[in-house]
């Protein structure tokens, strides 16, 4: 075969192939781009998501961070969806309440509000707990820690029952898993019993009486001192 006879073999190839793509391409052309397209938008959109996503994670983390008061982590539970975050900020918030006042302020952070520790209430605190029990997307952990702030809440209104419900709940659920937060809650639980038992104090001591006391004596005169302060002289007769 020569060159010749071949190059027609292959320009009738091209030929060919070329009028099936076109062909093909006049019935599946249409559907293929759409589906192209489709892929495409799919890709870009997911990138975007995950991009977004990855940036209010973010967010929410730094607004964790920068919080301080019981009223500034209290929002930002409420305002983001990350449950981590969610979780922490109802928690911190109500530890703020319950175990003691917020950080002190700066000179630039003064302000004429009452404190944000004044303003929330134990009942809220609690509410609180109770949203990081509530929440099925929040870890054990964190759970745990909240079964433990209500029972310090049970034990500053000395609602005992109440205080040793909550230890006791946290030692069957931290089991082996949480050891530290279990050990903590038998402590405090084995501690209960002394917190009820009344504070018994000494009688005070009688005050003596003035009528008892000796009256006070002068002192005797110094030898050879006369009435006057001079000194007698003893060799004159």
């Amino acid at each position: 075969m020569d060159s010749e006879h071949r190059h027609e073999l292959k320009e009738n190839d091209l030929a060919e192939f070329l009028t099936n793509f076109g062909q093909w391409w006049s019935n599946y052309g249409m559907m293929l781009s759409v589906v192209v397209l489709a892929a495409v938008a799919i890709i870009v959109g997911k990138t975007v998501m995950d991009a977004n996503a990855a940036a209010k994670k973010e967010q929410a983390w730094a607004d964790l961070a920068g919080s301080t008061s019981p009223e500034s982590y209290s929002l930002v539970a409420q305002l983001h969806t990350d449950p981590a975050v969610r979780a922490l900020g109802n928690l911190r918030a109500a530890d703020l309440v319950t175990t003691g006042p917020t950080l002190p302020q700066t000179d630039n952070t003064q302000t004429d509000q009452p404190d944000a520790a004044i303003e929330f209430t134990e009942k809220q605190a609690a509410d609180m707990y109770k949203q990081v029990i509530d929440d099925e997307a929040a870890h054990t952990v964190y759970k745990l820690n909240a079964r433990l702030g209500l029972a310090a809440i049970a034990e500053n209104s000395s609602d005992w029952d109440q205080a040793k419900n909550q230890y006791q709940q946290t030692i069957d659920q931290a089991g082996t898993a949480y050891a530290a937060l279990a050990t903590h809650a038998r402590k405090r639980l084995e501690l209960l019993d002394k917190l009820t038992l009344p504070v018994v104090f000494a009688p005070e001591a009688p005050k003596p009486r003035i009528e008892d006391q000796p009256l006070p004596t002068a002192a005797p005169p110094m030898p050879g001192v006369s009435d006057f302060g001079d000194t007698q002289d003893t060799d004159q007769p």
